[in-house]
């Protein structure tokens, strides 16, 4: 197995236990020619002290494959800094790993500040590693393209292709490659692909589409005013200032805050935005109509845009739909296949379907009548119904959106032990979540 360098969100903290075997010697016992013996270098530092099920089985895949970890460990990081922030704490839980034969040659490790306006709770890891080769200017003669001719491949571009392979330019180079000897070398392979590359390349060029290539330009949203510049910039700033502090508790709910309300004001300025679109196309209808199909245009194109809340039909699910794929056989009436009842969400909320449900957000789950003690027994076995993502836990007093905690994430290996899961689902309160895709 060659050299290996993994980087990435593993969710597993290891505080800073060792990442090899410690004196790991032959001196004192007789071990095969081929062990591979660990160098016993730099002992890691973590700010993170808390280890977990996930963590012991990282450092099982560090030993047993010979990978160690540059976090606490490298230049620019000799201290473990956290990469993952939290409302309810910190952690490190992204970690670069490399093969200890190439452990020498990074040169340093940085985990920058926290950025709320990148990710949502991770830090940036950046890592530059020296490179040992050597380039041959003998082996460097095949001719190579650039980059990729960008050809347009659409229902007819089968036909079109097979019509220019037909072309008698093109039956002439495939009969010379034909004819062509290929010897059992490198060079003679490599100069064979090549020659039917060219091929391929001058029968599409005489069949296919190009892209044109045009410089991007950034276009900035119209409802992103200054109001929400100021406040990205203060959030900005202020995330740097949690990563300096993240065991402060006024730092971050200070900033956890202030995350709220630059949420909150995004969605309103672009609510505005819109409603201030429709009100100008009441008033242009009979007016103006060159501006009205502008503005139609306008709002066609940020619809396509915004993935948010626009949804696919073929990934919406409707209310309808969703009962008619959930029938069942009644095994207390005998009656055939039932639907199930639906039920609007509680406090006069609406539902949306949508292709990206996120925690904290409605989405319809089924579960048995039983639940609404005794409301739908006559009715029904089996109810549907828009839930929200998350739990309440039964000592929660006050407003159930507004839990103290993120209980939205529940494993199955602590399924059991914490009370926050364990109570309800002793008690069998169980739901199927839908979905389709």
């Amino acid at each position: 197995m060659g050299n290996v360098l993994l980087c990435g969100d593993f969710n597993a903290r290891i505080a800073n236990s060792p990442d090899y075997i410690l004196n790991d010697d032959q001196s004192y016992l007789p071990l095969f020619d081929n062990y591979p013996i660990d160098k016993q270098t730099l002992k890691r530092q973590s700010s993170d002290t808390t280890i977990d099920s996930r963590g012991k089985s990282l450092l099982d895949l560090c030993i047993l494959n010979q990978l160690r970890i540059l976090n606490g460990r490298v230049l620019g990081d000799v201290f473990g800094k956290y990469t993952c922030y939290t409302p309810t704490g910190s952690s490190v839980v992204d970690y670069v790993m490399v093969s200890e034969s190439i452990l020498d040659q990074i040169l340093y490790f940085y985990v920058h500040n926290f950025m709320p306006t990148i990710s949502d709770c991770h830090c940036i890891l950046e890592w530059e590693m020296s490179s040992k080769f050597t380039v041959d200017d003998n082996d460097c003669n095949i001719n190579m393209f650039d980059k990729s001719p960008n050809f347009i491949w659409s229902d007819e571009s089968p036909t079109n292709f097979q019509t220019a392979l037909l072309l008698p330019d093109i039956q002439t180079q495939i009969d010379t490659f034909n004819k062509s000897i290929i010897k059992e070398s490198q060079s003679s392979v490599d100069e064979a692909a090549a020659e039917l590359s060219h091929i391929f390349l001058s029968a599409a060029t005489n069949s296919l589409k190009r892209n044109k290539l045009r410089n991007k330009k950034i276009k900035t949203k119209k409802w992103f005013d200054g109001d929400l510049y100021h406040l990205r910039n203060k959030l900005i700033s202020y995330g740097k200032i949690y990563s300096k502090f993240p065991y402060d508790p006024l730092v971050r709910g200070h900033y956890y805050k202030l995350n709220k309300q630059y949420s909150k004001l995004r969605k309103f300025k672009y609510k505005e935005y819109k409603k201030s679109l429709v009100e100008q196309l009441q008033n242009l209808h009979d007016d103006n109509p060159k501006s009205y199909w502008k503005l139609i245009n306008d709002l066609k194109n940020n619809d396509n845009k915004d993935h948010s809340s626009a949804v696919a039909p073929s990934v919406a699910l409707e209310p309808d739909d969703i009962c008619k794929s959930c029938s069942f056989k009644s095994k207390t009436t005998g009656k055939g296949r039932q639907q199930p009842v639906w039920r609007d969400p509680p406090g006069g909320q609406k539902y949306y379907p949508s292709y990206n449900v996120a925690p904290g957000s409605h989405t319809p789950v089924l579960i048995s009548s039983q639940h609404y003690q005794g409301e739908l027994d006559t009715i029904t076995e089996r109810v549907i119904q828009p839930m929200r993502w998350g739990l309440v836990p039964s000592w929660h007093k006050g407003d159930p959106t507004n839990v103290g905690y993120e209980t939205n994430n529940c494993r199955a290996e602590g399924m059991l032990e914490k009370k926050t899961y364990k109570v309800p689902l002793e008690k069998g309160r169980r739901c199927v979540v839908l979905a389709d895709g």
